[in-house]
């Protein structure tokens, strides 16, 4: 284990999530900058495995899922939530990233996907993508990602990206869509 992630577990055993959770739910705290880099430190935490699994014991999904619509003034938030939950949805055996996934549903995490995927920025197209792959990959929700009008459409569109990374995650995302059409 490298030196950072024993710091990260350091600042996990001092208490720092309870904190990290009342500072990103606070409606009295308006300070966008707190917000900000107290969600860096989530996003921090989330690289590392096995974190995932403790932000998910610790309710942490949800507040990403909230979040991800919010930027506070700061479009890096909705990267970073989205960044934040495609890690942890990866980093965690199957079942459990089913549950967090389905989980995610309650929070109308598909039409945030779909609204990203539509955007301009790359960095959140990938992140949105990676999102919807962990959610076909994982045959959760896959059958809504098909009703989406148009989504096939805008999957094409991204396979001619520039960024060869964003082409990858869509083409193996429609491999797994495909997989479970009769």
């Amino acid at each position: 284990m490298v030196r950072l992630d024993i710091n990260k577990y350091s600042i996990l055993e001092l208490g720092v999530l309870d904190p990290i959770k009342r500072i990103l739910t606070s409606d009295k705290i308006r300070n966008n900058e707190l917000k900000y880099w107290t969600l860096m430190i989530l996003y921090q935490i989330s690289l590392s495995d096995p974190l995932p699994r403790v932000l998910i014991e610790n309710g942490f999904v949800s507040l990403l899922a909230r979040m991800a619509r919010m930027t506070y003034g700061n479009t890096n938030m909705p990267k970073f939530c989205m960044q934040s939950l495609v890690r942890i949805a990866a980093n965690v055996d199957v079942s459990e990233a089913k549950k967090v996934l389905t989980e995610l549903l309650d929070y109308n995490i598909v039409d945030l996907i779909y609204n990203c995927l539509r955007g301009e920025d790359v960095e959140l197209i990938y992140w949105a993508a990676g999102l919807m792959h962990e959610f076909v990959l994982k045959d959760v929700a896959a059958d809504k990602f098909r009703e989406i009008k148009g989504i096939h459409v805008i999957l094409a569109g991204l396979l001619s990206a520039e960024e060869m990374y964003i082409s990858r995650v869509i083409l193996r995302t429609i491999k797994f869509m495909a997989y479970g059409q009769d």
